[in-house]
């Protein structure tokens, strides 16, 4: 397929949905995209808009650069298609040029996008992120085990441990943290949460920050590293591990790390997705037929866009919100009803954590539950970044993300020095890179080399600077937005 043919009615639609021309990363991400999320992000579109312009240019376009010799296309057919997608090309990147109101200045900053975002420019960004994704598609990273880990013992009464990943989550929206709009009720009145302030995700690529929480890759690693995985460590220690997701696998990267989990489970079809609230009711049902010690990793869907479709109707409080399965343009214009429905997602979360927790506080169990979000997200914050992620525009709440450790009390009281360690290391600077080796402690398992510096379990636990990972490197995430910390 040539790669204007199908750069084209992708670009057009960035444009017309986010206003902006998509950046490498955007285009990584979108090749990264499954079936089901297509489709659900297609639904309420403007279905004849893309048919309109997908049929005719896939097949004209195409039809003209890989087979000028075609005798059922005539020299003149080819070349009024390959005519029109030009046209169409240059529309989409001044699309919003024509939005101006002088139409003086429309031409002015169209001329100047143009040969700003050539299709050659865009092409090679293209270009870049098919090579990345490819590489991460086809790559998959072998997991080790540590020498000597410890069993866990088993008295015949089984202690369960939950690892909730959240999906786009951010520290800023959530009422817990001080945000001015009540969207943790419950939560908010939960004695024995333990909150950390001070936490940044690395990535805000789920396929690249999911790895660094639940195995013991860091921003340092190299391809020459020995690197364990969560679910296979567990399991060497004697438990029983879940992998239970509202997401697909995500290729060799996420699935590999799945895969190690004694038991793996998709909540629905990869063509459909559910609400989160269906993770508690499979939770439910392993607690009532505990045998032995177990760990259950649960892969959100959290606040993924769209919003609108993430939480029930009932949860629907803050409003105006967008109609579900529906689609507006993500700009300015439409902040409040976009802000409201990302809203209504976190409060859907806060139900969802609490119906763990309470599933969680039966008599004499030994339980902890871990939240934490794999990244944030930008909410129109500030006027020159906008929404979303992978426009090239980072802020600092694309990175700092919510966590949380909840214990019951026969842990807290079996485990006083190390709930109060917890709460000790809460003010902190944390990453999630430090989420592995803290479940792994409050599981009680050890290995004579186990880090502990980097477990905020741990009395031993080392503050370290904060970097996130970009294009080709590391940066300081307190130092590029000077956060004072």
């Amino acid at each position: 397929m040539s790669p204007f043919g199908f750069l084209v009615p992708v670009i057009l639609f960035i444009v017309l949905m986010f206003h902006k021309l998509p950046t490498r990363w955007m285009i990584y991400i979108m090749l990264g995209a499954q079936k089901y999320e297509i489709m659900e992000f297609l639904s309420g579109m403007w279905l004849w808009w893309l048919l309109i312009l997908l049929v005719p240019l896939l097949l004209f376009f195409n039809a003209y650069w890989l087979a000028p010799s075609n005798k059922y296309l005539s020299e003149r057919f080819r070349a009024i298609a390959a005519t029109l997608a030009i046209i169409l090309f240059i529309f989409t990147i001044s699309y919003k040029a024509i939005q101006r109101k002088t139409m003086h200045s429309a031409v002015k900053v169209a001329v100047r996008t143009f040969f700003r975002d050539t299709p050659a420019h865009t092409a090679r960004r293209a270009y870049k992120a098919f090579v990345a994704f490819k590489t991460e598609k086809h790559t998959k990273t072998e997991y080790s085990l540590p020498e000597l880990v410890s069993k866990k013992s088993f008295s015949g009464t089984p202690e369960v441990y939950i690892l909730v990943i959240g999906e786009s989550s951010r520290y800023k929206n959530w009422n817990l943290h001080g945000y001015n709009r009540l969207t943790t009720p419950q939560l908010n009145n939960n004695k024995n949460l333990v909150v950390f302030n001070h936490v940044i995700s690395p990535s805000f690529n789920t396929t690249v920050s999911i790895p660094l929480i639940v195995t013991s890759k860091n921003v340092n690693s190299n391809t020459a590293d020995t690197l364990f995985s969560l679910p296979a460590i567990l399991r060497e220690a004697g438990f029983f591990t879940y992998w239970i997701s509202n997401q697909t696998t995500m290729g060799n990267n996420i699935g590999s790390i799945a895969e190690e989990a004694d038991t793996l489970i998709h909540l629905v079809p990869k063509e459909q997705v559910a609400f989160d609230g269906e993770l508690t009711h499979i939770v439910a049902n392993i607690l009532t037929n505990l045998k032995t010690n177990t760990f259950i990793i649960l892969h959100t869907q959290g606040s993924h866009y769209p919003y609108q479709n993430r939480y029930p109707e009932n949860f629907e409080i803050f409003i105006p919100a967008v109609e579900k399965n529906k689609h507006i343009p993500v700009t300015a214009k439409h902040k409040e009803q976009i802000i409201n429905s990302y809203d209504n997602t976190i409060l859907y979360t806060d139900f969802v954590l609490s119906t763990l927790i309470d599933n969680l506080k039966q008599d004499s169990l030994r339980a902890a539950l871990m939240y934490v979000s794999d990244h944030g997200e930008n909410l129109f914050d500030y006027p020159h970044i906008g929404f979303g992620r992978g426009f090239g525009k980072l802020s600092p709440e694309l990175f700092h993300v919510p966590m949380l450790i909840w214990t019951s009390e026969a842990y807290k009281q079996a485990n006083k020095e190390l709930v109060n360690r917890l709460r000790k290391n809460s003010q902190l600077k944390i990453s999630t890179e430090n989420a592995m080796y803290t479940a792994i402690e409050l599981a009680g398992v050890y290995w004579p080399d186990f880090d502990s510096t980097y477990s905020i379990a741990s009395g031993n636990f080392v503050e370290r600077e904060q970097f996130f990972l970009y294009r080709r490197g590391k940066i300081n995430y307190n130092q590029y937005f000077q956060t004072g910390k």
